[in-house]
């Protein structure tokens, strides 16, 4: 921390200027300071990176000669997984090496952000072992894998459903009801169950969702029950650890029992993973199988241990040959690499008022990516965690780009007579956090862009978004989900015309005659709040559901914002800023929310954080949505922090550096 200091004069003496002037330029020589390469002992570095737009877009790398061809991979997360490729979740090609090369320039395809550590992984491939995008069994194929899961297994599979029938996409069983761990699918059979089925331990659980065939699906489970895409189903939930003891390896598109495999599948993998502990999976990644083509044979290459599943009964379809990408053994990987230059420091060089205004004069040392500077006030100092100073105190004062050297400015508070305020100023990073890299006041859809949440409404749900229209024109959807026109709904339109707002929950809908108007040629934001009881805009309670119209129901797919989901076709865009997006399973029970959808960035993509469960809902529609007014990011990295700075004094105030 800076130590502040009041000169008897309000004029520098030459002194004075001559040690800041050396500082100064001191601190001009730390700048230019040359970025370390980071290695491990086998010699592979990354030797420097490059930004664009302030995310990482390229990296120099050098390693020692290899005889044969290799691959370079980029793998990345939020916290360091590792030397070995298996256990990290986000990986992607980087590059080709021909043999002998000792260094590569290689581009990051995608710029990417939320990259606080890096490592490059060598490959060297098997030429007869390419990677493909599926792999696909049509009722009669089926791969036994190395996998034995036990009872804090956690699988998660990747899957299309090609056939919805009585069918095991994976599993393993000693006998039926017996040490289980399968996910089947059962076709509705009047009373008996139906949808998709989840077997674990001694619970045999049908969900009564039914999935439709051709859909892709992202299928999880573990102890705790079956999610299918994020969403925990209520008649596949477990709750509480069994006992899984198959004594036999599991199998894909099928059910092992006791080493038998039945129950054959249609149905297309895309990946498939597994975990040995649930609730630490990030270093226990017990198997993660890709899609792969070996000596001709298409079945599933295991990255977590390097071996090709080879138990392969009749003969599966391969999907497309992944771009530039094939399975083979990890033979070298770079040290944990920051791209962002956590070091970067920020010095005020002077602190003093301009016409009652804070301002500072500041100097930045040598930084890799563009950072912001915000700054926070209140009566007392609330230190060094920007979320614990009032959120009306807190604003951000300037983007300071990759390179800034330094710049002055103003606070935007000022000081009146008598007042004794505390100041603080932190630099901190617009990439690279753990949850998301920016936040903004709003998120604006131009009419093809829209988010699809995990959030499935049923007749207990209560959704609130405040929303503001560009236009009033043309059939729009701000959120909602349904089966069809007046089946299994839960959507909030606005209707061209005079018929304004509408309302449709479960088989009901009406109208509210209530449109919006522009005030001075601009629609107002607007809090609207859709639950069983009705439909509120702005406070007001424009529809009423009847109780003749209140009945059970469940939409059949997640809800989306800025659009409707109809069956998993999205339809009726919407045209607007929407500042946020609430949802609770029970109407008016805050322990029930599971949705608060924040406007953020993530990996260069505008759209929702999660806070209830921290995941990020990007664009699934066309084009991008536009950011609207930055503000203060509460999780970001503090790069560097000017510690209390009290009210200056009248005329010049200079620190001195010590």
């Amino acid at each position: 921390m800076n130590t502040l200091g009041t000169p008897p004069h309000s004029i520098m003496s030459t002194a004075s200027k001559l040690i800041a002037t050396l500082a100064a330029a001191a601190l001009a020589l730390a700048m230019q300071a040359a970025i370390p390469a980071t290695a491990t002992a086998d010699g592979i570095a990354i030797t420097g990176s490059s930004q664009t737009e302030g995310l990482l877009s390229s990296l120099s790398l050098s390693f020692p000669a290899n005889a044969s061809p290799t691959r370079l991979f980029l793998a990345w997360g939020a916290a360091d997984c590792g030397d070995s490729l298996g256990n990290w979740d986000e990986v992607d090609w980087l590059a080709d090496v021909p043999a002998g090369d000792t260094s590569c320039d290689a581009p990051v395809v995608t710029l990417r952000s939320g990259l606080p550590c890096v490592r490059v992984f060598r490959i060297a491939p098997d030429d007869s072992a390419v990677e493909l995008e599926s792999v696909t069994a049509t009722g009669t194929q089926y791969v036994k894998t190395s996998l034995t899961p036990s009872s804090k297994a956690a699988v998660r599979c990747d899957l299309t459903l090609d056939a919805f029938a009585n069918q095991a996409i994976f599993g393993c069983r000693s006998v039926a009801g017996q040490n289980s761990l399968c996910l089947l699918t059962i076709v509705p059979s009047g009373s008996a169950g139906h949808g998709w089925r989840f077997d674990y331990g001694t619970q045999i659980k049908n969900s009564g969702v039914d999935p439709v065939a051709g859909t892709r699906y992202l299928a999880e489970g573990d102890y705790r029950g079956l999610k299918i895409n994020g969403s925990l189903l209520s008649n596949a939930t477990i709750g509480s650890l069994g006992t899984v003891q198959p004594g036999c390896v599991m199998a894909l598109f099928g059910m092992s029992t006791a080493g038998g495999v039945g129950s054959p599948a249609q149905a297309t993998i895309h990946s498939f993973k597994a975990w040995s502990d649930t609730d630490s999976r990030t270093t226990t990644l017990a198997s993660d199988l890709v899609p792969c083509r070996k000596n001709g044979v298409v079945s599933f290459y295991n990255r977590a241990n390097g071996t090709f599943e080879s138990l392969v009964t009749g003969t599966l379809i391969g999907g497309a040959d992944k771009a530039h990408s094939s399975c083979g053994t990890s033979v070298d990987a770079s040290a944990v690499f920051n791209p962002y230059g956590t070091d970067r420091t920020m010095t005020i060089t002077k602190f003093y008022r301009n016409h009652r205004q804070p301002t500072a004069d500041l100097a930045f040392s040598a930084g890799l990516a563009d950072c912001a500077l915000v700054a926070a006030h209140d009566s007392i100092d609330h230190g060094g965690a920007i979320a614990d100073w009032p959120a009306e105190n807190t604003a951000i004062l300037a983007v300071v780009p990759a390179g800034t050297a330094s710049m002055t400015v103003s606070i935007p508070w000022r000081i009146e007579d008598g007042e004794d305020h505390s100041f603080r100023l932190f630099l901190v990073a617009r990439c690279g956090s753990a949850t998301y890299d920016r936040q903004f006041d709003g998120i604006r859809a131009t009419g093809s862009q829209y988010v699809l949440t995990d959030f499935t409404p049923t007749q207990t749900a209560n959704v609130m978004a405040d929303f503001k229209f560009d236009t009033a024109l043309g059939n729009q959807v701000i959120f909602g989900a349904r089966q069809g026109a007046s089946s299994a709904s839960f959507a909030v339109w606005h209707l061209e015309g005079a018929l304004g707002y509408r309302y449709d929950y479960a088989n009901w809908n009406a109208n509210s005659s209530h449109p919006e108007q522009a005030v001075d040629g601009a629609y107002l934001p607007r809090v609207i709040n859709a639950y069983s009881a009705g439909l509120e805009v702005a406070g007001e309670r424009l529809l009423t559901v009847p109780e003749s119209a209140k009945t059970t129901f469940a939409a059949p797919c997640p809800m989306t914002v800025f659009a409707l989901n109809t069956a998993g076709t999205a339809n009726f865009f919407a045209k607007g800023v929407c500042r946020y997006v609430k949802a609770w399973r029970v109407a008016s029970q805050e322990n029930t929310r599971v949705l608060d959808l924040l406007p953020a960035m993530k990996n260069g993509e505008v759209g929702f954080y999660n806070k209830c469960d921290g995941q990020f809902f990007g664009n699934s529609g066309s084009g991008e949505f536009e950011a609207v007014t930055e503000v203060v990011n509460t999780t970001a990295q503090i790069l560097s922090d000017s510690g209390t700075l009290g009210v200056p004094p009248p005329g010049a105030f200079v620190i001195t550096l010590r």
